[in-house]
């Protein structure tokens, strides 16, 4: 993948980049791939379809349009007479050791101007992770709903504190700091189609069924889960949501029985006072 200023070429400076082919070997193609492209940034032709990925890091505003600034201030300061180069290109590429960029310019003082930004760009660059999704369903009274929820969230937000305790310490602090700050919503849901719903849940690797699962006709609880972690962290924190999610849900549902047992009890106790013969 490149980024260029037009298709003539001439001299060529090779940079390996260091940094970003750290655990190189230890990636799949895939997530070769995506560090690739989100070094690389948006495109020209993207950019000018979408104004909004100005904003997003890429070789285009992170190294060639700093060159070019470097280039002109050093001219400019040296009174340089020559014409601007021609050529500009830079290739991001990569091997069995991991990323290089080709740096292929006719002007051996732009071909430097570009490795020192483009080294500069390297050591600030982070692999954004991509943000992963997690829809989660399970039977539950929507009228006990408010249980679950708590005042302004606290609830939940106890469930996701519970779970984030649970995690594996393997994963490290700053992933489950992550994900103790996840997006993590509850709402009632009612399916359109029951078996539409069941059969979209069962073939879906983004939403799943909690504790018994749902049987058409009950009430159902949505859980919608989001955050921007790997996905071996992603998978454990659904994992420990899911459990205490389930623990916190089956604790409702038996304090709600029991409520709902005495205060039949009490009702007929009241009844049979009632129809006593005076």
């Amino acid at each position: 993948m490149s980024s260029s200023d037009s298709t003539q070429t001439q001299e060529q400076m090779a940079v390996r980049l260091q940094k970003l082919s750290n655990n190189w070997s230890e990636m799949d193609e895939d997530q070769k791939k995506r560090m690739i492209g989100r070094f690389v940034g948006p495109s020209k032709k993207a950019v000018d379809a979408n104004h909004n990925l100005k904003k997003i890091p890429s070789l285009r505003n992170s190294v060639i349009g700093p060159s070019w600034t470097n280039y002109n201030m050093w001219k400019k300061q040296t009174k340089f007479e020559g014409s601007d180069p021609k050529g500009l290109k830079v290739e991001i590429l990569s091997d069995d050791e991991g990323m290089y960029s080709n740096i292929t310019c006719e002007s051996e003082e732009m071909r430097k101007l570009v490795r020192h930004n483009l080294q500069k760009y390297e050591s600030k660059f982070t692999m954004r992770e991509d943000k992963k999704i997690m829809n989660i369903f399970m039977s539950m009274n929507h009228d006990k709903l408010g249980l679950l929820i708590g005042r302004a969230g606290s609830g939940v937000k106890a469930i996701q504190e519970e779970a984030c305790n649970q995690m594996d310490e393997d994963l490290g602090d700053d992933e489950i700091l992550k994900c103790r700050k996840a997006y993590v919503r509850v709402s009632d849901f009612t399916p359109k189609d029951f078996q539409d719903f069941q059969e979209m849940v069962e073939g879906s690797d983004k939403h799943m069924f909690v504790g018994w699962g749902c049987d058409e006709g009950d009430e159902i609880i949505k859980v919608n889960v989001n955050c921007s972690v790997s996905s071996d962290v992603f998978t454990n924190f659904v994992e420990c949501l899911t459990d205490s999610l389930n623990s916190r849900v089956s604790e409702i549902v038996e304090r709600s029985k029991s409520f709902d047992e005495k205060r039949q009890s009490d009702f007929e106790e009241i009844m049979g006072v009632i129809d006593q013969d005076q």
